[in-house]
Parts: C-alpha cells; structure tokens; sequence
C-alpha cells in the first residue's frame, strides 16, 4: 500500500501558502478600489463628501481631466473673453500710434527715394554727352542706372535702410521698412509711452500684448478686472493646463453644493471584455449601472470602469454629475429677476368636457330585472369550462397512457434484467463433460457467461432491451477458428466526432475514453451452415478483463486443437502470458485533472459566473492541474496539461443542443484563440516544470506555478501590481495539494504483479 494522503512538509507547503492567500486577498481587499462595485461607491462618496481628492484617487487621469477641464472651461472662456475686450479697447490706441509711425516712416521711405533718384541723376548728368545720348536709347536700362548709381552715391547708414535694392527699387520692402524704422520716426514722447519698438510689430509680440493688456484693463469695470486677476493672459496659450489649474476650485464648490446621496444602488455589475472576447482572465473593462439620489431625486447612471494595476478606477459617467439640473442649487427669486428669468406659472389640469364620465342614477330595488340574464351567462360559463375540460382531458389521455406504457416497459426490463444478473440459463453439461473456465462480462445492459468445457462452448446472454435472453451452444468439433482480436474502441471515438458541436464536453471525454479504451474479444467461429447462430463472440472493453479474456483465449484453442487433432495433453499445459495491457492509457491522475477541471468549470458556469483561470477559489484549482499532474512524472503533466486546456475551452463553449429547446451556448462573445494557445503553452510549461522539480523532491513543485508571473509580465502587465493575482496563485498551490491528497488518499495503491496462467487441461 502506498503512502496516505500528503506529508508532513507537503501539509505545511500547503498551510503556508494558505496563510500567504489569506493575507494577500485581506490587503487586495482592504483597497476600496479593488473591486468595481467597491470603486464606485468610494467614488460616489467622495463625491457627495465634496472630497476632490478621494474622486481623484478613484478616478483614471482622464476623465479627472476631463471632470476638471468641464468646470475650468467655463473660466477659461470668461477670462479668454476679458483679455479680448481689453484688446478691443486698447487697439484704437494702438492703430492710433502704428498710423502715426507708419505715416512718419513713409515719408522717411519716400524721401529716401527721392534722394535715391536724385543723386543718381547727379552722377549721370557728370557724364560727356555722348554717353548720356546713349544710354537714353534705352529708356529702362536708363532708369535702372539712376537707381544704381544714386544707391551707390548713399552714405552707409542710407544704404542700410535700403535693404534690398531690387526690392527698394520697386517699393516692395515698404511693409519691412516701416517696421523697422517706424519706431524710430517717433517723438521722445511716444516712445517712452509704448515702451519698446516690438509695441509696433504688426504680429503678436510680448511687447505688443503688454501693451495693450496696460492699455485695456484700465478701461474696464472692476468686476472684469477681478476676473482677471492674478492670471497672466499667456496662460491661456495651453487651455487645457489653464482649465486643469483654475477648474479645481469650481469642481470642489460644485461637488460641496450639489447635495448627492453618499450611498448608490449598484443594479448591476460585469465585465464586459469577457463577454465580448470570451477571455480566460479577468478583464480590464467593467460597465456597471445604479441609481444616485440628487436632491432628494434618483438619477441613473451608467460608469465604465478601467483596471489598472489592481485598482478600478472610474473612466466614465453617462450622464455625468454635473449634467443634472439638480445637482446645481436653485437660485433665489432676486438671482431669477436679475438673470431675466420668469418662474414659470403653476399648472393647473382641467379634465376637458369630451373626457367627463356621465354618471346616471340607478333604480332602487332593480336587481330581479338581471336575475334571468345571470342564470344564463353562468349556465354558459359552466357549460364552457366542461367543453374545455373535455377537450384537454381528450388530448391529454394520449400521451399520458404512452408515457404509462413506455414508463412501465423500461421498468419490467429493468426488473427482468436485474433478476437475472446471477442466475444464467445455461444447457445442462453433458454426461462426463467437464468445465474448464467461465468468463462473465457485462456490457454495458448485457451480460454474457461464456463456459468453456472439454467439449464445448456454451455462452448464455442477458440483455436489458426486450429482456432477451439466450444460449447457444457450439461443440468444439464444429469450430473453423478459435480467434483472438483486439483493436482501438471506434464506436467510441465515432461517437466523440458527432457530437463535436452538439455537447463539446462530452465529445472530449469520450475521444479520451476512446482513445484509451480497447476491446479485447474471443471468436468461436463456426462454418456458414450454423446461421443465424455462425459463431459466439466474448469481448469486452475494461482492460481489467484483458487476462481473463486472453485466458479463455488459450484454453480454447488448446481444446480446440485437441478434439481436431484427437490428441489430449496429460499435464497441466501452460500458455504464453501476454502481461500486463502496455497500450497507451491516460493514467488516474490525468484523468482527475481532466474531470476536476470539467467539474470547476462547470460549477463556475451554474453560479452565474465566466470560465476564468482567475476567479475566486474555483480559477486556482484549475491553475493546478498541471502542477498536480506533473509530480507524477513528465508524461502525466503535459497530457494534463492539453487536456485541461482542451476541458475549459469546451466548458465554455459547450454548444449543448441535444435536445430540442435546450441548448447551452458560450459563456462570452466569440472565441479568443490566440489566447488559448499561449494558455496551452504556459500549462505545458507548468507540467514540465513541476515534473523537472519534482525529481529533485515534491516539496518543489508548486514552484513551476510562479511561470504565471512570466505571462503576466508578457501580456498582462496590468496583474503584476494586483495583489490578488498572488493570491491566487498561492491558492493553487493550496487546491493542488489538496488534490493530490485526495488522488493518494483513493487511488494510488500498491498492485500485485501479474502470474502466468496455468491451464487445467485435464482432457481424456
């Protein structure tokens, strides 16, 4: 007998990681963001609590932006709309100075134009008159030899203010001109009142706002100005900065007088990523639905929350608090006048006249003129419900009396079948004959006793269908052949493939089943004269009758060969021993892991919930399976380990429609294969793992199950800083050793080795 149940190390292995779960998911839980549901009541009462920062915390970065930015962006147009007033009022100054220069400059530049034409005529007119003959023949080139050499004739200060001579020449730099000299054509006086040359830039210059900002705000009333004090107008270069710093203050006022209720109805809860993807793992989306009272009035609301990290934080709200009218406190009958608002006037329903119900006296003492009319229509009633019933109870009596029937037929077989599981009704033996072997086998509802004597073969059937029950005997000398066959269970494995989309689960368990199972079967044939009764057939699928089939296969073919060959053996005559089935076979331990993870997944369906690796106590067990599986070598972990896998896909997709109006569909929205598959992977790797471990001691082998920290790293980051992930895998080590203590505790025991069979073969 082998060991009971776990180890002492085993048993603190397992208590320990118990503790480590039970510590972990304390912490997880005492975060009032763990959950969603949990989430949006922390973020409701910080809300109702005016505390700004608590909803911040419960909050994701954007829609805390985008809460704040909705209050800020009322002061951002308020202030916006200031500075553009002051603008207004101080541009007329402005364009009062920028003409003035303008006006100064071109009559520098028009001057310095003249200058230009001027000196150039001075130095042409210092040429022969031949040479002036000439160059007047072209008129362009002459003009264009005044411009140059009045340019060349200007000092050095001249020619900088020139710029360009081309664009001189044909007043094409006037614009630049004036901008940089404008300034400069000013009075002492207006040039210390602007303060700076950039104050005339026909673009925004710092300068220039300044200016005007000096200008305008003056001008203003002092309500405007205390909008705008303390803020700088470049601040409103960035909106969403500036709505983010000044929008905090109004969402605090908002939130302290909007009087919502610190408790919320949560109706309903669920994460949609699972339903949409068919995901294995808890999702990072959540939309949940609740009521809120405002004032004394109840408001729905729709929250999406995101997980990040392992916390829930709220990414939206449909509506958003601050879309009730309620929300905001009602304004005083000064503050409605003032604003330009009427009160509307009180509503006062008047039924109208088509609507009113005419109402007329009724006799006194008139109930005798009805007495006839109510007979009547209770004759009717009464005669109506016996037509009813009788027509119910004709078409009821039908299938009733062939429910009776077919009820009572499966009972009397059923009663017939059992009575006759230890009685057989077989020939009586013959006078000196002698039995050798008896082989009983039951298939499923049919029991077969096959007799093997020193004459012949005697099998008497019991089957449950029509309780038939036969005998049929075959003399020895009659025989052809005395065959052993042995093949793969096809029926079974016919029986998987249809049922592959009408119950997944159960197409799975029997392809295992089939795969595994074999059927071992003795031929007694006879010649083709013998029909319907040509030969007798003993098969079986349990492998534990493999020995006694293989038994009886021997010892008939001795006999057989002996009444042919008219030879009898004197001695106890031995037969070859095939030993023990070596086909392949899953193995228990594969098996439990297969049937605890259809189980899990299963009671995860009925309770409501996903097929998820993650959730609550029943995810961990299935995390373990592989871990299990592999302490008992490398062969028992991967195959666990593909057929786990194989168990939560087809529970989650189990595709039932066996039956007519039931079918059972998926658990979430189409399948996610690529996700399976790298789940497939991480199992192999587990099994692997665990079996590589354990060769070193089992204490060892619920290490494999941190390979799920390397996938969380790969592909889901956002479980690396969740406490509860932790926590459920120490909770699979827990569930795993408490399987694999039950696995030792009913199954693994010590098998004796088979003997050789000796074959009685006392035939005279």
């Amino acid at each position: 007998m082998s060991r009971r149940f776990l180890s002492s190390s085993e048993v603190a292995i397992a208590v320990g990681a118990l503790i480590v779960s039970i510590i972990l998911l304390f912490v997880h839980h005492s975060n009032p963001l763990s959950d969603p549901v949990d989430s949006v009541r922390f973020a409701v009462a910080g809300a109702s609590h005016g505390n700004l920062d608590q909803l911040k915390a419960a909050s994701t970065d954007a829609y805390h932006q985008d809460l704040i930015g909705h209050f800020g962006e009322g002061r951002f147009h308020q202030v916006r709309n200031v500075y553009q007033e002051a603008y207004n009022r101080a541009m007329p100054a402005w364009l009062e100075y920028r003409r003035k220069a303008e006006t100064l400059a071109r009559g520098a530049y028009d001057e310095l134009q003249d200058k230009v034409q001027r000196a150039g005529k001075e130095t042409l007119n210092s040429l022969s008159v031949e040479e002036r003959l000439k160059l007047t023949e072209d008129r362009e080139k002459y003009e264009e030899r005044i411009f140059e050499e009045g340019v060349k004739s200007l000092g050095p200060q001249d020619r900088e203010k020139v710029g360009d001579p081309q664009a001189f020449r044909k007043r094409a730099n006037f614009r630049s001109f004036v901008d940089r000299y404008a300034w400069a054509s000013l009075s002492e006086s207006d040039r210390s009142t602007l303060g700076s040359a950039a104050v005339l830039a026909s673009g925004i210059t710092p300068e220039k706002v300044a200016f005007l900002e000096s200008t305008g705000l003056p001008m203003l009333k002092p309500e405007e100005r205390q909008i705008v004090s303390g803020i700088s107008s470049s601040e409103l270069a960035n909106p969403t900065s500036f709505m983010l710093r000044y929008g905090v203050e109004p969402a605090k006022k908002f939130l302290a007088e909007a009087a919502i209720s610190p408790t919320v109805q949560i109706k309903d809860c669920k994460v949609g990523e699972e339903e949409r993807q068919g995901s294995l793992f808890k999702g990072s989306l959540a939309d949940c639905t609740g009521t809120v009272s405002i004032r004394s009035n109840s408001h729905e609301l729709a929250i999406r929350l995101r997980r990040t990290g392992g916390n829930w934080k709220v990414a939206s709200v449909t509506p958003d608090i601050y879309q009730f009218r309620d929300a905001y406190p009602p304004r005083s009958v000064r503050e409605s006048h003032s604003a330009g608002i009427t009160p509307p006037p009180a509503f006062t329903p008047v039924a109208p006249e088509e609507n009113e119900r005419i109402e007329t006296p009724g006799i006194p003492n008139a109930s005798w003129q009805h007495v006839t009319e109510v007979q009547e229509a209770e004759s009717e009633v009464r005669e109506g419900m016996f037509t009813l019933l009788f027509k119910v109870l004709l078409r009821v009596i039908g299938p009733v009396l062939l429910f009776l029937i077919l009820v009572s037929t499966v009972a009397v077989m059923t009663a017939n079948y059992r009575r006759k599981l230890d009685k057989d009704e077989q020939p009586a033996l013959l006078e000196g004959e002698r039995e050798i072997r008896t082989v009983s086998v039951r298939n499923f509802l049919v029991k077969s006793t096959t007799t093997l004597t020193d004459l012949r073969v005697i099998q008497a059937r019991n089957a449950w269908w029509l309780s038939r029950r036969t005998a049929a005997p075959a003399p020895l000398a009659d025989l052809q052949a005395v065959l052993w066959r042995r093949f793969l269970n096809w029926p079974l494995l016919l029986l998987a493939v249809v049922l592959i989309g009408r119950c997944n689960p159960a197409a799975l368990l029997l392809a295992m089943l089939a795969l595994e199972a074999k059927i071992y079967a003795v031929q007694f044939k006879r010649s083709f004269f013998h029909l319907p009764f040509s030969g007798i057939w003993v098969w079986s699928m349990r492998r534990a009758q493999f020995s006694e089939l293989w038994g009886l296969f021997q010892l008939s073919q001795l006999g057989w060969q002996g009444v042919r060959m008219g030879r009898q053996p004197t001695e106890p005559a031995r037969y070859p021993d095939v030993g023990p089935e070596r086909d392949f076979q899953f193995g228990k331990l594969v098996w439990a892991a297969v049937l605890t993870t259809v189980l899990v997944a299963f009671l995860q369906r009925v309770t409501g919930g996903h097929v998820t690796l993650y959730a609550g106590i029943l995810g961990p067990v299935m995390l373990a399976m592989p871990m299990v599986a592999g302490i008992r070598g490398v062969r028992s972990g991967l195959l666990a380990a593909v057929f786990s896998v194989a168990a939560i896909v087809c529970m989650k997709f189990p595709e039932f429609s066996l039956l007519p109006g039931l079918s059972v569909g998926g658990d979430g929205g189409g399948a996610n294969p690529l996700q399976y598959f790298v789940v497939m992977v991480v199992f192999l790797l587990v099994g692997l793992a665990s079996a590589l471990l354990s060769r070193f001691s089992t204490n060892f082998a619920p290490g494999a199950l941190l390979l799920w920290i390397l996938y969380a790293a790969l592909f889901r980051s956002q479980d690396i800083k969740d406490f509860s992930f932790y926590a459920h895998l120490s909770l699979a080590t827990v569930a795993g050793m408490i399987v694999l203590g039950v696995y030792t505790w009913f199954f693994e025991k010590s098998e004796p080795g088979e003997k050789p069979g000796i074959a009685a073969a006392g035939m005279q």
